[in-house]
């Protein structure tokens, strides 16, 4: 455990540990009803900050040249950039009018009796067929149970307004049509703010196991979309929309979560494990101490736990020993090269290469980048197990970036002409890298 943190006392159970650090954290909040008064009061993560509207929007995994380039792309006469560009416009307009589903739409009551309180159940557990009641539930790795979100709908949601959050930020900056920044606006506040539906900034009963437990420290894997969001939120927050009471509580509520991140128990689980879940808690840390304006915790993150995390995860070879147990052992791969080029994004802007680093004993991130990528584009047959297809738009997006942080870039158009033309042509990461 890094000493930034603090530690929380817990109890065995589960349900208790919860709600007593809940108390703990809202020790200090304050929460009204009204939109232009402060939500939470978190002073121990987050600093207060000015209002943002004047300045550049502030990103770390989007590149600024390739957007700038495709908000021009229409005007300049780049036709294959612009059909993109109208596409993902398109496709945010469909949204414009279209309810979104919120933390407290569940009709099952979370086990603290709060239904801001967000709920999730691991979708790879399903019921014991050789008991009467199923419990405990059984996992079935890669096999996922369509009923559980039926039941406990928060994780679909969650991940609804984070894909809703992406098209409405990039769709405002690229037309300047206020609407976005507008609808963009409402969905925040909406799940993150007002006081009616808003989501409690913790993870104590996510992806929670029935017959065994409420909730689990690899819950925290749910919000493994928030660097994106985050991106997406610095395209709003230079908007004339976004006010500066939206500024200050928003960081507020991040820095509470922030806060449970870093000093809960199922943090500290979380940040201790040996695979892709110990990656994607780096990277949510990171992007949410960078939000706050905390580089010193994201820059301790990094050399403390990312660093050493990157020579037991990744051998000499580029291999990911701990992915290639899975049933989709290269859909893990990907997966987690992914948020390894998120973590390369974030420390590239504190000044700290871990892209083509050489560490002791381990070539690092690029070589496990290389080692995937032959396979990725059906130059190699993977050896392991893989139950389900790879989706080539990750493949793409996998190139991309890496071409963007590479100090040769060219190397990567190799694999980038084997992705099909339909997805370079539909897919946006020709709008972000």
């Amino acid at each position: 455990m890094r000493d930034s943190k603090q530690k929380v006392n817990t109890s065995a159970d589960q349900h208790l540990r919860s709600a007593g650090l809940f108390l703990l954290l809202f020790a200090t909040f304050s929460c009204t009803t009204s939109e232009n008064s402060s939500v939470f009061d978190s002073r121990t993560v987050v600093k207060e900050s000015t209002d943002s509207r004047a300045a550049a929007p502030k990103l770390f995994l989007f590149n600024k040249h390739a957007l700038h380039k495709a908000k021009l792309a229409c005007k300049n006469g780049e036709k294959d950039l612009c059909k993109s560009v109208k596409n993902l416009i398109a496709e945010a307009g469909k949204y414009l009018s279209v309810s979104d589903c919120f933390v407290t739409d569940k009709k099952s009551v979370p086990p603290s009796g709060d239904k801001h309180d967000y709920v999730s159940i691991n979708t790879y557990l399903w019921p014991d067929p050789d008991k009467k009641d199923g419990l405990p539930y059984i996992h079935k790795d890669g096999q996922e149970n369509p009923s559980i979100e039926k039941t406990w709908p928060d994780r679909r949601c969650l991940l609804q307004i984070f894909d809703r959050s992406h098209l409405f930020g990039l769709a405002w900056y690229l037309s300047d049509d206020i609407r976005y920044a507008k609808r963009h606006r409402r969905l925040i506040r909406s799940w993150f703010l007002d006081t009616e539906t808003r989501m409690n900034p913790h993870l104590s009963f996510a992806q929670g196991h029935p017959g065994r437990n409420d909730g689990q420290a690899v819950g925290i894997v749910d919000i493994s979309l928030m660097p994106r969001f985050l991106e997406s939120l610095a395209l709003l927050r230079v908007s004339p929309v976004w006010t500066a009471s939206d500024e200050m509580q928003m960081n507020r509520w991040l820095g509470a979560m922030l806060e449970w991140l870093v000093s809960s128990e199922f943090g500290s689980e979380e940040e201790a494990k040996k695979n892709n879940h110990g990656t994607r808690y780096d990277s949510t840390v990171i992007a949410m101490a960078l939000a706050v304006d905390r580089p010193d915790l994201a820059k301790s993150q990094i050399t403390k736990v990312t660093t050493p995390r990157i020579r037991s995860q990744i051998q000499p070879d580029g291999s990911q020993p701990h992915e290639l147990r899975r049933t989709k052992s290269l859909g893990y791969s990907l997966s987690n090269c992914l948020t390894y080029l998120e973590l390369a994004s974030y420390s590239s802007a504190l000044g700290i290469d871990l892209w083509d680093q050489r560490l002791t004993d381990n070539p690092g991130i690029k070589r496990a980048v290389k080692y995937i990528a032959p396979y990725l584009v059906e130059q190699k047959k993977w050896p392991y197990q893989q139950i389900k297809p790879i989706k080539e738009r990750k493949a793409y997006r996998l190139f991309k970036i890496s071409k963007n942080l590479d100090k040769n870039p060219a190397a990567w158009d190799k694999y980038i002409q084997n992705i099909s033309s339909k997805v370079r042509r539909k897919d946006f990461s020709n709008i972000l890298y």
